[in-house]
């Protein structure tokens, strides 16, 4: 059984957390391959590199450590070699999700920062289908918190689903949650059952930057995916 593990990204807005694409490691390389992204060297994240081990156990093929304590050594290292962002890891039943708790500030000074599924939202309890309570909640979202959020990625069974969900001044990561859980079948099915889920809610610049963004200039995706 697979652990789902979600990211939800931060909104950088530090001069030095961007950089001229063809100016990392990851541009340049990018850049053989597409000469219109090259020509244009666009302003993105300077990103950043990590080590990642995972001991296995020889007799199970599973790792020796907890998922939490891989994830939580992840998040330190990151923390150590000075990468854009600092996050916190959040463990919501038997998944776990990766959350900003900080970044660079204009003036370069570390800030706190919130995730835009921790603001409360708020809507009515209705039948939908699963693609359109995911734009509902992202309208949410996007209201409550300032944030422009938009749907990313999604399966196609959001299509072939529907749900009776509604939110009253909750968290929106949790109204999420809840809300896949409720799906089920639009035809009345049982089978095959509904997956769990993950989700990457990655933020960036909302156009062609050629600029260091401000943070009205940095938009989200939310972005859907199962887990099996």
């Amino acid at each position: 059984m697979r652990t789902p593990i979600s990211y939800e990204d931060v909104a950088l807005v530090y001069a030095r957390d961007y950089a001229r694409a063809l100016d990392t490691d990851w541009g340049r390389k990018y850049a053989e391959q597409d000469a219109r992204f090259k020509t244009l060297n666009l302003v993105g994240s300077v990103g950043g590199a990590l080590d990642i081990h995972v001991a296995i156990d020889p007799a199970s093929g599973t790792p020796v450590l907890p998922v939490a304590q891989t994830l939580q050594d992840v998040i330190e290292q990151h923390r150590a070699r000075g990468n854009p962002g600092q996050f916190g890891l959040l463990s919501i039943d038997d998944a776990f999700v990766i959350v900003p708790t900080a970044k660079r500030g204009t003036d370069g000074r570390l800030v706190p920062e919130q995730s835009p599924l921790d603001s409360p939202i708020s809507f009515p309890v209705a039948v939908r289908s699963g693609a359109e309570t995911l734009k509902v909640i992202c309208d949410a979202v996007s209201n409550a918190s300032g944030r422009k959020v938009g749907g990313g990625s999604a399966p196609k069974l959001l299509f072939n689903t529907v749900v009776e969900a509604g939110a009253d001044h909750e968290v929106a990561r949790d109204v999420l949650v809840r809300a896949w859980r409720g799906l089920h079948w639009a035809d009345g099915r049982n089978f095959p059952p509904i997956p769990k889920m993950s989700w990457r809610l990655l933020c960036g610049p909302n156009r062609a930057m050629t600029t260091v963004p401000s943070l009205a200039d940095v938009s989200c995706a939310l972005n859907l995916q199962t887990v099996q």
